[in-house]
């Protein structure tokens, strides 16, 4: 046991399992060979091996062996292309896995009938290995193909997890020619899984369905989806007054859904709301539906709020880093950070969530710009020391994956998520 630690604590990084099967016809087995490596966003990283616990499932059968070779080789008796091997299939393990395109093609025609735990990682790992460049982002679209049949309690967290992965998507490819292809094709998945749930809870209904359905309802709107965002309006002014008869969860999203197209008077309402509250929750709650919109007059006027003490020092030092969520709009929140930086540094103070350590780089975090990613760790350094200069670097290089995903993906995706929407029909 000694001997694994050491393995994990003597050296940095993630490992990256690779996992090809071959069917071996002669002694009717199926051979696995499992080669591990660092994990990297980038360029590849030096580190490993490491002594790694691998759990192996082919349907009902698990097996689980220790890896202490960069490679390595595992028989198990017969061939059965119905029941393909799920690598780290309790989804327990500190790993990234990636499966070869052949057994990648059968676990996503299994996916509906495998263990949650092992969807789960599946579905991580599939994006992450996308957006470090290891496959095309298409082939982590076919595997979400997968998701409208599964029907078991993990559906809403695959679901959510999902949506997540699309807005990022969405955020990466902001303003090129594919983004609107991938709002169409998001819309078209995720619409039909608000729809199956409803708008209003259903007697009994749990928390987590509840959440998911706002999870929803925010990011259709986002991703432009108009009845969404038409349904919210119609529920803006029960929400902006926080009726008793909408639940916590939906009123934060019909708040967020109008915010994203939010019109001058609903954004005028939303910030006079901001206003007058004296209720911390209520102020995060209308703080993310003003910064939810891509209007940039908006924007600078969310911005200079901070600076009017209208309302506490914690959400003024949180307007700039929420402006720049939307990436087209992150270098004004950036921009507004490096003019206003005394003021700012006061509030945002030296909280155990970083402070005002987080004022710049949470700004930049979203940006698409490779200049701002490069000014970041000057500026970071001028104004905020060496204090900050570990976060700085940090996210320069996050954008820095996201524009090498852009750069890949802004062409690729289009044909292949027009082909996507014909398989989903």
């Amino acid at each position: 046991m000694t001997g694994v630690a050491q393995s994990w604590t003597d050296q940095p990084g993630v490992p990256l399992l690779e996992v090809a099967s071959r069917c071996d016809v002669d002694m009717q087995r199926t051979v696995l060979t499992l080669r591990q490596s660092r994990f990297a966003l980038g360029d590849a990283l030096p580190g490993g091996p490491w002594l790694l616990p691998v759990q192996l499932a082919r349907g009902s059968e698990n097996t689980v062996l220790l890896m202490r070779e960069r490679e390595q080789q595992i028989a198990l008796p017969g061939c059965d292309p119905a029941r393909p091997v799920l690598a780290n299939a309790g989804g327990v393990g500190y790993l990234r896995v990636d499966h070869d395109a052949a057994l990648r093609e059968r676990l996503a025609l299994a996916f509906a009938t495998m263990p949650a735990a092992g969807r789960v990682a599946l579905l991580s790992d599939s994006f992450a290995l996308a957006s470090a460049g290891r496959r095309p982002m298409a082939d982590h679209l076919a595997l979400l193909l997968a998701l409208p049949a599964v029907r078991d309690a993990s559906r809403s967290v695959l679901y959510s997890m999902a949506l997540q992965q699309w807005l990022q998507l969405d955020a990466t490819l902001d303003g090129t020619a594919a983004q609107q292809a991938l709002r169409d094709a998001g819309q078209a998945l995720f619409a039909p899984a608000l729809a199956q749930l409803g708008w209003m809870p259903a007697a009994g209904e749990d928390n987590e369905t509840q959440l998911h359905r706002g999870e929803l309802i925010a990011g259709l709107a986002l991703l432009g989806h108009a009845p969404t965002v038409a349904e919210a309006r119609a529920r803006f002014s029960m929400a902006l007054a926080g009726d008793a008869g909408m639940p916590s969860s939906l009123r934060r999203s019909v708040l967020a859904a109008v915010g994203s197209q939010a019109g001058d008077a609903e954004f005028d309402a939303l910030l006079a709301a901001l206003r007058r509250t004296d209720r911390q929750e209520d102020r995060w709650i209308l703080l993310d539906a003003l910064a939810a919109g891509r209007d940039a007059a908006h924007a600078q006027r969310l911005l200079d709020e901070s600076l009017a003490g209208t309302v506490p020092p914690d959400i003024a030092a949180a307007i700039p880093g929420k402006v720049g969520e939307r990436s087209s709009l992150a270098p004004l929140a950036y921009d507004f950070v490096l003019a206003h930086w005394p003021v700012l540094a006061q509030a945002a103070g030296d909280g155990v969530f970083g402070g005002r350590h987080w004022l710049l780089p949470g700004a930049a975090y979203w940006s698409n710009d490779a200049s701002q990613a490069r000014r970041l760790l000057d500026d970071q350094q001028r104004l905020d020391g060496a204090a900050g200069a570990s976060t700085a670097e940090r996210v320069a290089a996050t954008i820095e994956v996201r524009l090498r995903l852009r750069e890949r993906e802004a062409v690729a995706l289009p044909p292949a998520l027009a082909a996507w929407r014909e398989r989903l029909r």
